[in-house]
């Protein structure tokens, strides 16, 4: 029963809203340009039959110590958690069933990292969650990039 509530969690993203760059490439991808900044709606809906709660948020790539052309430096006010690679905020929040929560993750462009040419598919956020014991971590779509000359190595 735990596991099922968990496969009812249901991460949704989008649209991604930017300044400062445009889209371009076979699924218009947010071009990589320096100054850019985009922000991501999440909405988390717990469609199970018990609550579930949700513990760290995880942006892949994107924490102090990653080497992506983009990061997200806060989160709700506050700094990503350690120097690391990705970027993990904790959520710490409890959702009933039927509830939602919506959120939005503001993505800058990281002058001193780099992103090859090419689309690149940024799958986040990724959220732990739990129920009776049982864990597992649920993954919205995110959004492409698409690597420029100004985020290449």
């Amino acid at each position: 029963m735990a596991v099922a509530s968990l496969e009812d969690i249901d991460v949704t993203t989008g649209p991604v809203t930017c300044s400062g760059t445009s889209t371009s490439g076979p699924v218009d991808g947010v071009e990589l340009r320096e100054g850019m900044t985009c922000s991501l709606p999440v909405t988390v809906l717990n469609d199970g039959r018990l609550e579930v709660h949700v513990g760290d948020m995880i942006l892949p790539a994107m924490g102090t110590a990653g080497g992506a052309a983009v990061h997200v430096p806060t989160w709700d006010d506050r700094s990503p958690e350690g120097h690391q690679v990705d970027a993990v905020f904790t959520v710490d929040r409890r959702l009933e069933p039927g509830e939602t929560w919506e959120t939005t993750i503001d993505v800058e462009f990281r002058p001193d990292g780099c992103t090859a040419l090419g689309t690149f598919w940024a799958e986040l956020p990724q959220l732990e969650v739990s129920a009776w014991s049982r864990s597992a971590v649920v993954s919205g779509s995110g959004f492409p990039v698409e690597g420029t000359s100004e985020s290449e190595c």
